[in-house]
């Protein structure tokens, strides 16, 4: 099982629509090192 390590606000559940106070959505990016093969991380923006 992966582990996983939260800065700030996310939402509840991973690769779904997170929305702004304003009601627009956070772009949703993914970052890794090694494309999909290892370790990476989601970011909102």
């Amino acid at each position: 099982m992966p582990s996983y390590y939260h800065l700030g606000k996310i939402p509840p559940k991973r690769h779904t629509q997170f929305k702004k106070p304003d009601g627009s959505f956070y772009p949703e990016e993914i970052f890794g090192t090694e494309a999909f093969s290892g370790v990476y991380s989601t970011l909102y923006h």
